[in-house]
């Protein structure tokens, strides 16, 4: 059974035939539309029905009694489809538990991301729905499992960010540029994160690297003794716990500080300076 929109038709889709989330026969697929599709498994056969947004000017006063009486065409869309449901979706025990590189939180049936070699849960690898209190890097678990290498868990978690959030034009890059200069001068190791809503030129035009990703790299990295520029296509913008983390845990010298402009739903409960007049 998979509904598309946590309303009150899911509610009673749940009482009429019974099937429920914890026992993986309700699929809840965030589309906003008031539809449902009814698969049975044995027979490989689904339709989906929608609601018809018509069916109330239809039914006019009395929509509960013109509702038992008018006809499933007037009520509802039912059309026949074919639905893709994997085997770790079936009902039953997980197929398979495998553990976050990161945080250690164990992951059920396949549902981990592979990045870079590593495997994470999907909080780690595409930024959680939520925050911690702290709001410092992406949401952690199991305090007892170590990261891979040398890199502890209680270090990743606790290093503070510092967003810089105002409008448009208003000073907060040179903010940014002046406390990442005044930091690094009192020997502090300081990452930037700049949230770019519109777009940006991520390599000079025409350089090697740029002509690498323009021929199709879904990750483009120039690398030289004293710096690296990695561009890597994303399907998302990440949040800023996110990138956070990903500062962390890719880059050779581990940050004492991190600095981000921009972001501005991310920010709240953030150290921050707002820069309103530049």
């Amino acid at each position: 059974m998979y509904v598309e929109i946590d309303r009150c038709a899911t509610d009673a889709i749940q009482s009429v035939t019974g099937c429920k989330l914890g026992k993986q026969t309700l699929k809840f697929m965030d589309c906003r539309n008031m539809a449902a599709t009814f698969y049975n498994p044995r027979e490989n056969r689904a339709v989906r029905v929608l609601a018809r947004d018509d069916s109330r000017d239809r039914a006019k006063k009395s929509q509960t009694q013109a509702y038992i009486k008018m006809e499933d065409s007037d009520l509802f869309v039912i059309t026949p489809v074919r639905a893709k449901l994997r085997q770790e979706g079936l009902p039953g025990h997980p197929l398979s538990r495998v553990s976050c590189d990161l945080w250690g939180e164990r992951v059920n049936d396949k549902r981990e991301v592979v990045v870079d070699d590593r495997t994470l849960c999907k909080p780690c690898a595409n930024g959680a729905y939520y925050m911690t209190a702290e709001l410092s890097v992406a949401p952690s678990c199991n305090q007892t499992n170590d990261l891979n290498n040398s890199h502890d868990k209680a270090t990743v978690a606790t290093k503070p960010v510092v967003a810089v959030i105002g409008f448009s034009n208003s000073g907060k890059t040179r903010v940014v540029a002046a406390l990442v200069e005044s930091l690094t001068a009192r020997g502090l190791k300081i990452p930037a994160i700049k949230h770019c809503p519109h777009g940006h030129e991520p390599t000079r035009t025409n350089s090697d690297s740029d002509r690498l990703y323009g021929a199709g790299a879904v990750v483009a990295i120039a690398s030289s003794p004293d710096q690296r520029t990695t561009i890597e296509r994303v399907v998302q913008s990440g949040s800023l716990a996110s990138l956070a983390t990903l500062v962390q845990i890719q880059v050779e010298t581990q940050p004492d500080l991190i600095i981000s402009e921009g972001f501005k739903s991310s920010a709240k409960n953030l150290s921050h300076r707002r820069s309103e007049n530049g």
